[in-house]
Protein backbone atom coordinates (compact mmCIF):
# COMPACT_ATOMS: atom_id res chain seq x y z
CA UNK A 1 0.00 0.00 0.00
CA UNK A 2 2.04 2.95 -1.28
CA UNK A 3 -0.27 5.50 0.36
CA UNK A 4 0.25 3.93 3.78
CA UNK A 5 4.01 3.82 3.26
CA UNK A 6 4.05 7.44 2.10
CA UNK A 7 2.05 8.63 5.13
CA UNK A 8 4.63 7.11 7.46
CA UNK A 9 7.58 8.30 5.34
CA UNK A 10 6.31 11.89 5.49
CA UNK A 11 7.02 11.79 9.23
CA UNK A 12 10.76 11.71 8.56
CA UNK A 13 10.50 14.62 6.09
CA UNK A 14 8.65 16.73 8.65
CA UNK A 15 11.23 15.82 11.30
CA UNK A 16 14.10 16.77 9.02
CA UNK A 17 12.49 20.10 8.14
CA UNK A 18 11.74 20.73 11.80
CA UNK A 19 15.38 20.23 12.76
CA UNK A 20 16.60 22.49 9.95
CA UNK A 21 14.31 25.34 11.04
CA UNK A 22 16.01 25.36 14.44
CA UNK A 23 19.44 24.81 12.94
CA UNK A 24 19.04 27.82 10.64
CA UNK A 25 18.02 30.06 13.53
CA UNK A 26 20.92 28.97 15.71
CA UNK A 27 23.43 29.24 12.85
CA UNK A 28 21.92 32.56 11.71
CA UNK A 29 21.70 31.12 8.19
CA UNK A 30 19.95 33.23 5.57
CA UNK A 31 19.72 30.49 2.92
CA UNK A 32 18.98 26.77 2.78
CA UNK A 33 19.44 25.05 -0.60
CA UNK A 34 19.80 28.48 -2.14
CA UNK A 35 16.38 29.76 -1.02
CA UNK A 36 15.68 31.97 2.03
CA UNK A 37 15.38 30.26 5.40
CA UNK A 38 12.04 30.74 7.15
CA UNK A 39 13.12 33.51 9.51
CA UNK A 40 15.01 35.42 6.79
CA UNK A 41 12.06 35.03 4.39
CA UNK A 42 9.64 36.49 6.94
CA UNK A 43 11.79 39.59 7.31
CA UNK A 44 11.46 40.30 3.59
CA UNK A 45 7.66 40.20 3.71
CA UNK A 46 7.02 43.11 6.05
CA UNK A 47 9.36 45.93 7.08
CA UNK A 48 7.74 45.92 10.53
CA UNK A 49 9.02 42.40 11.22
CA UNK A 50 12.26 42.54 13.16
CA UNK A 51 14.83 39.75 13.19
CA UNK A 52 13.71 38.72 16.67
CA UNK A 53 10.02 38.47 15.71
CA UNK A 54 10.92 36.54 12.54
CA UNK A 55 12.87 34.04 14.65
CA UNK A 56 9.96 33.70 17.10
CA UNK A 57 7.63 32.92 14.20
CA UNK A 58 10.09 30.35 12.84
CA UNK A 59 10.22 28.68 16.27
CA UNK A 60 6.42 28.46 16.22
CA UNK A 61 6.64 26.84 12.77
CA UNK A 62 8.96 24.30 14.41
CA UNK A 63 6.30 23.64 17.07
CA UNK A 64 3.67 23.16 14.38
CA UNK A 65 5.85 20.72 12.45
CA UNK A 66 6.43 18.69 15.62
CA UNK A 67 2.68 18.59 16.25
CA UNK A 68 2.17 17.24 12.72
CA UNK A 69 4.86 14.62 13.34
CA UNK A 70 3.07 13.26 16.40
CA UNK A 71 -0.29 13.44 14.66
CA UNK A 72 1.02 11.29 11.81
CA UNK A 73 3.06 9.06 14.10
CA UNK A 74 0.09 8.02 16.21
CA UNK A 75 -2.63 8.02 13.61
CA UNK A 76 -4.23 4.66 12.87
CA UNK A 77 -1.87 2.84 10.53
CA UNK A 78 -4.10 -0.15 9.85
CA UNK A 79 -2.02 -1.49 6.98
CA UNK A 80 1.00 -2.28 9.18
CA UNK A 81 1.39 -5.15 11.60
CA UNK A 82 0.93 -3.73 15.13
CA UNK A 83 4.14 -5.15 16.63
CA UNK A 84 6.29 -3.84 13.80
CA UNK A 85 4.47 -0.49 13.83
CA UNK A 86 5.24 -0.08 17.54
CA UNK A 87 8.91 -0.79 16.82
CA UNK A 88 8.99 1.86 14.09
CA UNK A 89 7.17 4.39 16.29
CA UNK A 90 9.72 3.84 19.06
CA UNK A 91 12.55 4.35 16.56
CA UNK A 92 11.06 7.74 15.60
CA UNK A 93 10.67 8.71 19.27
CA UNK A 94 14.32 7.85 19.90
CA UNK A 95 15.38 9.84 16.85
CA UNK A 96 13.59 12.98 18.10
CA UNK A 97 15.20 12.77 21.52
CA UNK A 98 18.68 12.08 20.16
CA UNK A 99 18.80 14.89 17.61
CA UNK A 100 17.63 17.47 20.19
CA UNK A 101 20.03 16.26 22.87
CA UNK A 102 23.03 16.22 20.53
CA UNK A 103 22.16 19.60 19.04
CA UNK A 104 22.39 20.91 22.61
CA UNK A 105 25.82 19.29 22.94
CA UNK A 106 26.86 20.75 19.58
CA UNK A 107 26.13 24.23 20.91
CA UNK A 108 28.20 23.54 24.01
CA UNK A 109 31.10 22.27 21.88
CA UNK A 110 31.09 25.47 19.81
CA UNK A 111 32.11 27.52 22.84
CA UNK A 112 34.56 25.04 24.36
CA UNK A 113 38.07 23.73 23.79
CA UNK A 114 39.07 21.10 21.23
CA UNK A 115 37.15 17.84 21.53
CA UNK A 116 38.62 14.37 21.25
CA UNK A 117 37.98 12.32 18.12
CA UNK A 118 35.55 9.97 19.89
CA UNK A 119 33.30 12.87 20.97
CA UNK A 120 33.43 14.36 17.48
CA UNK A 121 32.43 11.03 15.92
CA UNK A 122 29.60 10.59 18.42
CA UNK A 123 28.33 14.11 17.69
CA UNK A 124 28.28 13.38 13.95
CA UNK A 125 26.68 10.01 14.60
CA UNK A 126 23.75 11.31 16.65
CA UNK A 127 23.33 14.79 15.18
CA UNK A 128 23.59 13.80 11.51
CA UNK A 129 23.97 10.11 10.69
CA UNK A 130 21.25 8.58 12.82
CA UNK A 131 18.48 11.10 12.28
CA UNK A 132 19.22 11.90 8.62
CA UNK A 133 19.90 8.35 7.49
CA UNK A 134 19.98 5.40 9.86
CA UNK A 135 16.81 5.67 11.92
CA UNK A 136 14.39 6.60 9.11
CA UNK A 137 15.67 3.59 7.17
CA UNK A 138 15.52 1.41 10.27
CA UNK A 139 11.87 2.38 10.76
CA UNK A 140 11.18 1.40 7.16
CA UNK A 141 12.96 -1.91 7.65
CA UNK A 142 10.94 -2.60 10.79
CA UNK A 143 7.68 -1.92 8.96
CA UNK A 144 8.87 -4.30 6.20
CA UNK A 145 9.45 -7.10 8.74
CA UNK A 146 13.22 -7.15 8.36
CA UNK A 147 14.79 -9.61 10.78
CA UNK A 148 16.99 -8.40 13.63
CA UNK A 149 20.27 -9.14 11.86
CA UNK A 150 19.23 -7.09 8.82
CA UNK A 151 18.04 -4.24 11.03
CA UNK A 152 21.45 -4.11 12.69
CA UNK A 153 23.19 -4.12 9.30
CA UNK A 154 20.97 -1.31 8.01
CA UNK A 155 21.68 0.82 11.10
CA UNK A 156 25.43 0.27 10.88
CA UNK A 157 25.52 0.85 7.11
CA UNK A 158 23.71 4.18 7.27
CA UNK A 159 25.59 5.31 10.36
CA UNK A 160 28.81 4.89 8.39
CA UNK A 161 27.45 6.68 5.34
CA UNK A 162 25.91 9.41 7.50
CA UNK A 163 29.24 10.17 9.17
CA UNK A 164 30.90 10.20 5.73
CA UNK A 165 28.21 12.64 4.61
CA UNK A 166 29.00 14.97 7.52
CA UNK A 167 32.73 14.89 6.74
CA UNK A 168 31.88 15.63 3.09
CA UNK A 169 29.79 18.58 4.26
CA UNK A 170 32.70 19.84 6.40
CA UNK A 171 34.97 19.66 3.34
CA UNK A 172 32.46 21.42 1.10
CA UNK A 173 32.36 24.27 3.59
CA UNK A 174 36.07 24.85 3.01
CA UNK A 175 36.46 23.80 -0.63
CA UNK A 176 33.57 25.95 -1.90
CA UNK A 177 31.94 23.27 -4.06
CA UNK A 178 28.45 24.44 -3.10
CA UNK A 179 26.97 27.78 -4.13
CA UNK A 180 24.05 27.59 -1.68
CA UNK A 181 26.19 27.58 1.45
CA UNK A 182 28.23 30.32 3.05
CA UNK A 183 31.94 29.53 2.74
CA UNK A 184 33.70 28.80 6.03
CA UNK A 185 30.39 28.93 7.89
CA UNK A 186 31.64 26.24 10.30
CA UNK A 187 34.61 28.34 11.44
CA UNK A 188 32.49 31.48 11.70
CA UNK A 189 29.95 29.61 13.83
CA UNK A 190 32.66 28.03 15.99
CA UNK A 191 31.72 24.52 14.86
CA UNK A 192 33.98 21.59 15.78
CA UNK A 193 34.77 19.58 12.63
CA UNK A 194 37.40 17.06 11.53
CA UNK A 195 39.34 19.95 10.02
CA UNK A 196 39.39 22.07 13.18
CA UNK A 197 40.10 18.94 15.24
CA UNK A 198 43.19 18.22 13.16
CA UNK A 199 44.54 21.76 13.53
CA UNK A 200 43.90 21.82 17.28
CA UNK A 201 45.60 18.46 17.84
CA UNK A 202 48.24 18.21 15.08
CA UNK A 203 48.78 21.71 13.74
CA UNK A 204 51.74 23.96 14.48
CA UNK A 205 51.39 26.54 17.22
CA UNK A 206 51.03 29.24 14.57
CA UNK A 207 48.22 27.29 12.89
CA UNK A 208 46.47 26.72 16.22
CA UNK A 209 46.73 30.42 17.03
CA UNK A 210 45.37 31.39 13.61
CA UNK A 211 42.38 29.09 13.92
CA UNK A 212 41.69 30.16 17.51
CA UNK A 213 41.80 33.82 16.48
CA UNK A 214 39.13 33.30 13.80
CA UNK A 215 36.85 30.71 15.43
CA UNK A 216 33.40 32.17 16.00
CA UNK A 217 34.31 35.42 14.20
CA UNK A 218 33.05 37.03 11.00
CA UNK A 219 35.54 36.41 8.18
CA UNK A 220 36.50 38.57 5.22
CA UNK A 221 37.89 37.26 1.91
CA UNK A 222 41.48 37.66 3.08
CA UNK A 223 40.80 35.63 6.23
CA UNK A 224 39.19 32.87 4.16
CA UNK A 225 42.16 32.63 1.77
CA UNK A 226 44.56 32.41 4.73
CA UNK A 227 42.52 29.74 6.53
CA UNK A 228 42.00 27.71 3.37
CA UNK A 229 45.73 27.64 2.73
CA UNK A 230 46.30 26.56 6.32
CA UNK A 231 43.87 23.64 6.03
CA UNK A 232 45.64 22.41 2.90
CA UNK A 233 49.23 22.90 4.07
CA UNK A 234 48.62 21.41 7.53
CA UNK A 235 47.27 18.15 6.15
CA UNK A 236 43.78 18.74 7.61
CA UNK A 237 42.09 18.30 4.22
CA UNK A 238 43.89 14.99 3.58
CA UNK A 239 43.06 13.84 7.12
CA UNK A 240 39.33 14.52 6.64
CA UNK A 241 39.32 12.82 3.23
CA UNK A 242 41.06 9.77 4.70
CA UNK A 243 38.46 9.54 7.48
CA UNK A 244 35.67 9.80 4.91
CA UNK A 245 37.27 7.01 2.86
CA UNK A 246 37.37 4.77 5.95
CA UNK A 247 33.65 5.21 6.58
CA UNK A 248 32.75 4.68 2.90
CA UNK A 249 34.80 1.46 2.79
CA UNK A 250 33.03 0.22 5.91
CA UNK A 251 29.66 1.10 4.34
CA UNK A 252 30.59 -0.88 1.21
CA UNK A 253 31.34 -3.99 3.24
CA UNK A 254 28.03 -3.69 5.11
CA UNK A 255 26.06 -3.09 1.91
CA UNK A 256 27.38 -6.35 0.47
CA UNK A 257 25.95 -8.20 3.47
CA UNK A 258 22.36 -6.99 2.98
CA UNK A 259 19.95 -9.64 1.69
CA UNK A 260 17.55 -7.32 -0.18
CA UNK A 261 15.98 -9.44 -2.89
CA UNK A 262 15.23 -6.66 -5.39
CA UNK A 263 18.43 -5.48 -7.10
CA UNK A 264 16.61 -2.31 -8.15
CA UNK A 265 16.61 -1.29 -4.48
CA UNK A 266 20.34 -1.86 -4.13
CA UNK A 267 21.49 0.08 -7.19
CA UNK A 268 20.67 3.56 -5.78
CA UNK A 269 22.67 2.69 -2.66
CA UNK A 270 25.69 1.68 -4.73
CA UNK A 271 25.27 4.87 -6.78
CA UNK A 272 25.29 6.99 -3.62
CA UNK A 273 28.49 5.37 -2.39
CA UNK A 274 30.08 5.96 -5.80
CA UNK A 275 29.14 9.66 -5.61
CA UNK A 276 31.00 9.96 -2.33
CA UNK A 277 34.03 8.19 -3.77
CA UNK A 278 34.17 10.52 -6.79
CA UNK A 279 34.18 13.52 -4.49
CA UNK A 280 37.11 12.06 -2.57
Amino acid sequence: DNDAIMRFAVITELLHTMALVHDDIMDESTKRHNIPTIHSYLQTQDTRISRRIAEWQAILVWDLLLAWVYDLLHTTHLWFDLDHLLQAQQTIHTMIQEVIAWQMLDIDLSIGDAVDLETLERKNLYKTARYSFAQPLLAGAQLAWADQSQQILIMKLWEQLGIAYQIRDDLLDVLEFETDKNTFADVQEGQQTYLTYYIKTSGTQAQKNLLQHHMGQQLNSSNIVELKQMFFESGAIDFAKAKMTEHIAHAHSLLNQLTIVDDAMLSPLHALLSKFEKFN
